[in-house]
């Protein structure tokens, strides 16, 4: 048997349904064979969905003849790498696609093969899915954003507890008001602190937040935030009166704020001890 001319069926919507085709032959005297001879043949049509951290592909039978196998194909369209994933018996419909490294797009297409026992094959449409992202919850914790040096803003977190060794990059993003967040730094995944120069500590508080970049370049779970505390102080009444803006780190929320005084030496000793969900206090001097 050999396939001596073609027809190419265009403009079709192959992605959506699937098409029946008969082949005619009328001889020199333009006798026809019935058409109820003829064995209809269809094409086959895929559909790939996710399946929580996989992918289910599915199609419908190549009818007309028998087939020997399905083959399952694969392209990343991230990258443009092909791959054969499975070879399934001809009764079989269905695969699940496993063990997906990053969440790219990925369009399957199926192969029937030795189609009626010749070497002739049948390609279906192709169907696009992306599987769950396996490092969608990962996430850093900031242990705490704090004032060095009268100036700056030290920022410290700790490594994701899922899949620490995937971390590509960390991304620094600060806030003057806890809602409107700028990136200001991009680190390696080996820093787990970050010095903030570009601050007035004097007038302004700082809200920080870390978001942790995967070896697939997708961004994880968000971070806690964290804050600095602004301070400010007035003489009233023959005493101290300080104010601070509340720290807003800890989803404990704070126990208590020790209050320091730097004495003739240029250390710092504890005065005063205030509850945790006070933000202001006075000093008897």
């Amino acid at each position: 048997m050999s396939v001596t001319s073609t027809y190419v069926d265009q403009g079709l919507a192959t992605l959506q349904n699937v098409y029946t085709y008969k082949l005619q032959t009328l001889d020199q005297c333009e006798y026809a064979l019935p058409l109820t001879a003829s064995i209809p043949h269809t094409t086959m049509n895929v559909t790939a969905v996710p399946q929580n951290d996989d992918i289910r592909v599915t199609w419908t039978k190549y009818f007309g003849c028998n087939v020997s196998s399905y083959e399952v194909n694969r392209v990343n369209l991230a990258d443009g790498t092909s791959q054969l994933v499975a070879t399934v018996p001809p009764n079989t419909t269905s695969y699940l696609d496993q063990g997906f490294y990053c969440p790219d797009e990925y369009s399957y297409r199926i192969t029937a093969t030795s189609l009626c026992g010749n070497a002739y094959i049948s390609l279906s449409d192709t169907s696009v899915a992306v599987p769950a992202n396996p490092l969608a919850d990962q996430k850093v914790e900031v242990v705490r954003s704090t004032v060095i040096n009268d100036k700056d803003v030290l920022t410290e977190w700790l490594p994701p507890v899922l899949a620490p060794n995937r971390v590509l990059q960390y991304n620094v993003l600060r806030s003057a008001d806890n809602i409107s967040f700028v990136e200001i730094a991009n680190l390696p995944a080996s820093a787990l602190s970050y010095i903030d120069y570009d601050t007035d500590v004097h007038q302004q508080e700082y809200y920080y937040r870390i978001d942790v970049v995967s070896d697939c370049e997708v961004a994880g779970a968000l971070s806690n935030n964290s804050s600095s505390i602004l301070l400010k102080s007035d003489w009233q009444n023959e005493k101290t009166k300080l104010w601070w803006t509340k720290y807003t780190n800890w989803d404990t929320g704070v126990d208590y704020y020790i209050i320091e005084q730097e004495n003739s030496f240029g250390q710092w000793d504890p005065v005063k001890t205030v509850n945790g969900n006070e933000t202001q206090t006075t000093l008897d001097e």
